[in-house]
């Protein structure tokens, strides 16, 4: 067998021993969560944001959301004695990304920290298994399958995009749920439930106004429909059925090939352990068919599918100490599965006391609370009937409209100063006490 990879490898000669803590950081799409941890399992504090650690995203984005990490974690922990980074990200194989991110990276965290940016799926990988070779595959908006066979060399098939072919994710899900109710508005495809769905999702009235949708929202628009056309599949609607029939059999497909290429060009016998990795995975109609695709493959033989019990954040951490010259054994396993997961349903606690007591406080506070009940009488609120005929009026009119009722704007707002001061009295106090602000609306609110 070939064990030579002109991709590269992913294991070396370990560098110093680690200091004593670890952060791990998994840059996903929609979301990024990271871990601090000891060599011997031990969680010490875990930040996960409603942010992507975008490698196509500003440089302005990516040091706020580093600095969250950071923040995030150092408030749980003392970072002092930190020794090595990993992250994890979409597109870190990329030589110019992967030094952009480390530059970054260790801007935020220091200058005396270890920095390694690896590709996503290192991590993914590194979740399920425990020792080499093996392979994930990540059906997630997009799909690839990455490996490492036991001299450490690494290969990938698939991850080429949506331009040029992702089939077997969400996007693709997403694509052919609307070229099915397309077809269907055209009467060249059969009906389906998708139709009503999908424009409900979309809030449009009807297909064609999809278009400007989608091609204004793009790829993560389209990647968004996926769990509607798997709950109607789920439901036994003939076209999703069929959709998700097709897409499983891309993913088995792509997986086929990796397999493939894993035991003809690299140091990787059968059977091999496989790590299933991605939001698709969750559902388990997606799973149940993509076995069945497996079996037509006469793939099932070859693999163990493994679907790991925790993130991939976990994969990081197992890598990074693997690459530190550690050994992660079963204990340091237990011990950080014990931590991570404590950590997860404390918060889960807090969420739910902190609703709960924040309504039992507002509750018994109503009478005390700043009411500003004139606002709605202020000539900026509802709609102004001088705006209605916008497309009748000339540039030059429409010009002068908008500065009169700015002018109004200003003078309705003059009106009840005191009752703007007292409301924002009042939101200092509460956001002070740790409440929430719920804005709704863009009028008088909005200036």
């Amino acid at each position: 067998m070939n064990t030579k990879n002109p991709e590269g490898s992913v294991l070396g000669t370990p560098v110093a021993k680690l200091k004593e803590v670890y952060v791990s950081i998994d840059g996903g799409g929609s979301k990024t969560e990271a871990v601090a941890f000891l060599a011997n399992g031990e969680v010490r504090a875990h930040v996960l944001l409603d942010l992507p650690l975008n490698p196509n995203g500003s440089d302005v984005e990516t040091s706020q959301v580093l600095a969250r990490i950071y923040a995030g974690l150092s408030a749980q922990t003392s970072l002092s004695e930190l020794e090595a980074v990993f992250v994890g990200l979409a597109g870190g194989s990329n030589a110019e990304i992967n030094a952009h991110f480390q530059a970054q990276t260790a801007q935020a965290f220091g200058a005396q920290a270890r920095v390694q940016v690896m590709h996503d799926a290192v991590a993914a990988l590194w979740s399920g298994i425990h020792q080499l070779p093996g392979l994930v595959l990540i059906a997630g908006t997009g799909t690839v399958s990455y490996g490492i066979d036991g001299q450490g060399q690494e290969f990938r098939v698939g991850g080429w995009g949506y331009l040029i072919g992702d089939h077997g994710g969400g996007y693709d899900l997403g694509q052919r749920a609307l070229q099915a109710i397309t077809a269907a508005h055209d009467g060249v495809g059969p009906a389906t439930v998708l139709t009503d769905r999908i424009c409900a999702a979309c809030a449009v009235d009807c297909v064609r106004d999809l278009i400007p949708r989608v091609y204004r929202d793009g790829k993560k628009q389209i990647a968004a429909l996926a769990p509607w056309l798997i709950d109607a599949a789920s439901e036994e609607d003939a076209v999703a059925l069929q959709i998700i029939s097709e897409v499983t059999s891309s993913a088995a497909e792509l997986l086929a090939q990796s397999v493939k290429k894993a035991e003809q060009s690299f140091d990787i016998r059968l059977p091999v352990d496989v790590v299933l990795a991605g939001g698709l995975w969750e559902a388990a109609i997606f799973r149940h068919n993509f076995e069945m695709r497996l079996s037509d493959c006469g793939l099932s033989a070859a693999i163990n599918l493994i679907r790991p019990s925790l993130p991939p954040v976990f994969g990081g951490a197992r890598y990074l100490l693997r690459m530190q010259g550690h050994a992660t054994e079963a204990s340091f396993d237990a011990k950080f599965t014990q931590g991570f997961n404590r950590f997860i349903s404390s918060k889960s606690f807090d969420s739910e006391r902190e609703a709960s007591t924040s309504r039992e406080a507002f509750e018994a506070d109503a009478s005390k609370a700043t009411r500003c009940e004139d606002f709605g009488a202020l000539a900026t609120e509802g709609g102004d009937p001088a705006m209605r005929d916008l497309d009748m009026l000339d540039s030059l009119a429409i010009v002068r409209l908008i500065a009169e009722t700015n002018q109004e704007a200003v003078s309705a707002v003059s009106a009840v100063a005191e009752s703007i001061a007292a409301a924002v009295e009042g939101i200092f106090a509460s956001l002070s006490a740790g409440g929430r602000l719920f804005y709704v609306g863009a009028g008088t609110s909005g200036r």
